[in-house]
């Protein structure tokens, strides 16, 4: 798993069970472990990606042309792009673009199979939710860059099936540290799942690594913070 940042990109998925949910104040990172509530969202995808039926992605979305160009201006116009796909996905539950501009990337598999999932469930939103409106390299070793990109997140409304709901839509794709209190009433810093993919409206910070890889740019990892 490539690091971002920095920071160890771990993710726990979702099959151990439904992740704690998120704090309800403009910090997105949770600070216990505290039972979901029933106002989560209902379509975090349950499944291991192993155990998810077969969905067709779509059809991917064309790169520009700057996005193919071996440059770190090339490499910020595809992370610019990559990221504006993320919200075009929650939109409309494709995910070809972003599968094939990512290439061993657990952050963006399991993003990935959320979206999948929500395909089958037959959701949509109303519009994109993303706005990048910076992106900006902050190291790099050969054609291999660490970037990092401020991402405005408005809420949307999701059409399910079984009535909409609105909420802003955040991959939480770092761990987490939580607190847990002991038998004897010590506490302990322990890490927790990465929260639900919902959060407050606002701006996020977007961590990503991106390389060249057989004649184009992947990602090879990702996180919001």
């Amino acid at each position: 798993m490539a690091a971002v940042l920095g920071i160890t990109l771990a993710l726990s998925a979702c099959a151990g069970g439904d992740p704690a949910p998120s704090s309800s104040s403009g910090d997105a990172r949770p600070t216990s472990t505290a039972s979901p509530s029933s106002e989560e969202p209902t379509d975090v995808n349950p499944f291991n990606d192993d155990d998810l039926p077969a969905v067709d992605p779509g059809t991917p979305n064309t790169l520009p042309g700057d996005a193919r160009k071996k440059t770190k201006e090339g490499a910020l116009v595809f992370s610019r792009f990559y990221l504006e796909q993320m919200g075009e996905a929650i939109r409309t539950r494709e995910s070809a673009t972003l599968r094939k501009n990512s290439q061993e990337c657990p952050e963006c598999e399991e993003f990935i199979a959320w979206i999948d999932y929500g395909r089958l469930r037959g959701l949509t939103a109303n519009r994109n939710p993303f706005t990048v409106e910076g992106v900006t390299i902050l190291s790099s070793v050969a054609h291999a860059h660490e970037i990092r990109a401020r991402v405005k997140v408005q809420d949307v409304v999701t059409k399910d099936p079984g009535g909409p709901t609105t909420r802003a839509v955040v991959p939480r794709l770092a761990p987490e540290e939580g607190v847990t209190t002991g038998p004897d009433g010590e506490e302990t810093s322990v890490p927790t799942a990465p929260g639900l993919y919902s959060e407050v409206p606002g701006a996020y910070s977007a961590a990503l690594s991106v390389a060249w890889v057989h004649g184009r740019w992947v990602v090879r990892g990702i996180s919001f913070v």
